[in-house]
């Protein structure tokens, strides 16, 4: 049961790096957008704002994403490491 948690936790770290990579090149084309828009007087300043926004939002996503993998890493090999141990893995954990 044990090297069975340490796999799925394994898999969700690479889900997770997945979709940040999938995120971060979104939020890289909606900044490269955001900046040609603001030197651009067609744009209204309320489409400004909001893209602004959408990107700020987009940011934040990204940051949140980081933090999880940073987590899940640690996670990760604070089980390896229980598993790598004599007897009962889960007697250290409760």
């Amino acid at each position: 049961m044990f090297p069975e948690i340490l796999n799925n936790e394994k898999l969700r770290l690479e889900n997770i790096k997945k979709i940040y990579e999938s995120s971060k090149s979104g939020y890289e084309s909606a900044k490269q957008l955001y900046e040609q828009q603001v030197n651009n007087p067609e744009v209204s300043d309320e489409q400004k704002s909001e893209n602004l926004e959408k990107l700020k939002e987009s940011r934040g996503d990204l940051d949140n994403l980081q933090k999880k993998i940073v987590e899940l890493q640690a996670k990760i090999e604070n089980l390896s490491k229980l598993g790598g141990q004599q007897g009962n893995p889960f007697k250290k954990l409760f």
